[in-house]
């Protein structure tokens, strides 16, 4: 965890560039993604402020070869892997809200004091995201707010 001046001088110093290139492969893609990765903290700071527990998130991206969304029903999938990914900086809150925030889409907030199901959020994120926190909690994993 670091503010966010301290996690771009790491960034720009190199400090991150031993991981990142086991994640991008090569180092014009580790130049490309620590210049992403700074263009994400500046956004994360100008609609949240900043402060001292900033963090970076990577989710890797997949294709499906065949077999799309067979495995929601226990079948099998033949799955690629791309080069990819899906990156997202957070940091904790203390007051059970999580605000989502992506670069073409509106806020969503999520009060998961309240993990009952809200038909209204059928096929939407917050309904996701409200059903994957009751989820873990269900199987006893912390969970809480966080931008």
């Amino acid at each position: 965890m670091a503010d966010s001046r301290m996690l771009k001088e790491k960034l720009a110093s190199g400090e991150f560039d031993a991981r990142l290139k086991e994640v991008y492969l090569s180092d014009k893609a580790v130049e490309d993604q620590k210049k992403r990765d700074a263009e994400i903290i500046d956004e994360f700071v100008r609609l949240f402020g900043d402060n001292d527990s900033i963090e970076l998130f990577s989710a890797p991206g997949r294709t499906e070869v065949g077999g799309n969304h067979t495995d929601h029903n226990h079948g099998k999938v033949l799955a690629a892997s791309v080069d990819l990914d899906t990156v997202a900086a957070a940091a904790k809150r203390d007051d059970g809200i999580i605000v989502e925030k992506s670069f073409k889409f509106d806020a969503l907030e999520v009060d998961i004091s309240d993990l009952n199901v809200h038909t209204e959020e059928f096929g939407k994120s917050s309904g996701l995201i409200r059903g994957m926190c009751a989820g873990f909690k269900e199987h006893d994993y912390n969970i809480g707010g966080f931008n």
